[in-house]
C-alpha cells in the first residue's frame, strides 16, 4: 500500500513521540521502584522494575535494583538470577559481583561466593566490605588463615570497621590468641559501644578463661543492647549455673526460648538446672522437647537417662543411655556398664 507524504510524516512524528514516552516511563518507574525499594515495599519495587526492564530489557542498573528488591522480599534465588544478568550487562558492576556473592553464601554456595568477591575485588581493590565477607566465607569454608588476612586487610583499609575487628577477633580466640581477641572484642566495642555480638564473644572468652564475673557483665551488656539476643540470654544462664546460680539460669534459658522456640541448646541447658533446682519432672520435659527438635542430641538423651534414673526407671534410663551412645556419647557406655545389668 503507497503511503501518501502527509500520513507519512504524521507517522513519523508519532513514533518519535511514542519514543520521548517510553524513555520518561523508564525513568519514571526506575525512580518509583527506588522510592519503593527505600520504603521497604519489596513487591512495588519488583514491579516497578520489571517495568523498566520490559521497556529497556539493556538496563543493568534495573536487574541490579530489582535483586535487592528480590533479596528483601525473600526470593533468594531471583535475586541471584538478577544481579547474575546484571553482570552479563555490566561485566564491571562491582556491586553485582559484591551481592550476588552475599546471595551465594546465603544460599550455601561458599566457594562461589569467594569467586564472586574475589572478581570485585580486582575491579575495586579497596572495596572494604567485600574484605570482610569474604574474611567470612573463608571462615565458614575452615581456612582460618585467609580468613584473619581479609579481616586485617579491611582494618588496614577502614581502621574504624568494628565489624571486622569483631570477626577477628573470633579467629584469634580459635587459635589460642586469647590476648588478641581479647583486644579485637574491645576495639569493635570502642568503635561501635551497642555492639551485642562483640559484648557476647568479649563474654564468650572470659568465661572460657574462668573470668565469671566479667563474663556475666559482658553478657548483660550484650542483651542490654539487643533485648532480643537469645544466644546471650542462653550464655548468660550457662555462666550463672556455673556460679551457683540456678533459678537465675533457668530464667535467662526461658527468655532465649520465648525468643527462639527451637532454641534446642537452651532446652538441654534449662533441663539441667532445673534437675539441680530438684524439678525432675520439668528437667525431663525440657530433655525430651530438646530430642524432639534434635532426634540425635546426645547429650540430652543422656541427661534425660539420669533424670529417669534419678525418679527411679533405671530401665527407662538404660534405654535412653544407649540412645547417647549411639549419637556419639562415649562416656554413656561407662554408665551403662555402672547401672545397666
Amino acid at each position: 500500500m503507497k503511503i501518501l507524504p502527509g500520513c507519512f510524516y504524521a507517522f513519523v512524528i508519532a513514533l518519535l513521540f511514542t519514543a520521548k514516552v517510553s524513555a520518561q516511563d523508564v525513568d519514571d518507574y526506575f525512580a518509583t521502584g527506588e522510592e519503593q525499594l527505600q520504603n521497604g515495599d519489596y513487591s512495588g519495587a519488583i514491579e516497578s522494575f520489571t517495568s523498566v526492564i520490559r521497556l529497556k530489557s539493556g538496563n543493568s542498573e534495573a536487574y541490579y535494583e530489582r535483586g535487592i528488591a528480590k533479596d528483601n522480599f525473600g526470593d533468594t534465588k531471583g535475586a541471584m538470577l538478577d544481579y547474575s544478568k546484571a553482570i552479563e550487562l555490566n561485566p564491571e558492576y562491582t556491586d553485582a559481583y559484591y551481592l550476588r556473592g552475599n546471595t551465594k553464601y546465603t544460599l550455601g554456595e561458599l566457594k562461589g561466593a569467594i569467586e564472586d568477591y574475589s572478581a570485585a575485588l580486582k575491579i575495586k581493590p579497596d572495596y572494604v566490605e567485600i574484605y570482610n565477607n569474604r574474611g567470612n566465607t573463608y571462615s565458614a569454608l575452615g581456612e582460618k588463615k585467609k580468613a584473619k588476612e581479609d579481616y586485617s586487610t579491611a582494618i588496614k583499609l577502614d581502621s574504624t570497621y568494628a565489624d571486622a575487628f569483631n570477626n577477628r577477633g573470633l579467629i584469634k580466640n580459635d587459635e589460642g590468641d586469647k590476648k588478641g581477641a581479647e583486644a579485637d572484642y574491645k576495639k569493635a566495642i570502642e568503635l561501635n559501644s551497642e555492639f551485642a555480638v562483640a559484648y557476647n564473644n568479649l563474654g564468650n572468652l572470659y568465661d572460657e578463661l574462668g573470668n565469671k564475673e566479667d563474663a556475666l557483665s559482658n553478657y548483660t551488656k550484650a542483651i542490654e543492647n539487643d533485648l532480643e539476643y537469645a544466644y546471650a540470654y542462653n550464655n548468660r544462664g550457662v555462666t550463672r549455673s556455673s556460679m551457683g546460680d540456678d533459678s537465675g539460669a533457668v530464667a535467662d534459658y526461658t527468655s532465649a526460648i520465648r525468643l527462639m522456640p527451637d532454641y534446642v541448646d537452651a532446652y538441654n541447658n534449662r533441663g539441667l538446672s532445673k534437675f539441680a533446682l530438684g524439678d525432675n519432672k520439668s528437667a525431663a520435659e525440657d530433655y525430651c522437647k530438646a530430642i524432639e527438635l534434635n532426634p540425635e542430641y546426645a547429650d540430652a538423651y543422656y541427661n534425660y537417662g539420669i533424670v529417669k534414673f534419678e525418679m527411679g526407671d533405671t530401665k527407662g534410663a538404660c534405654a535412653e543411655w544407649e540412645k547417647a551412645g549411639k549419637h556419639g556419647y562415649a562416656e554413656a557406655y561407662e554408665t551403662i556398664k555402672k547401672y545397666c545389668k
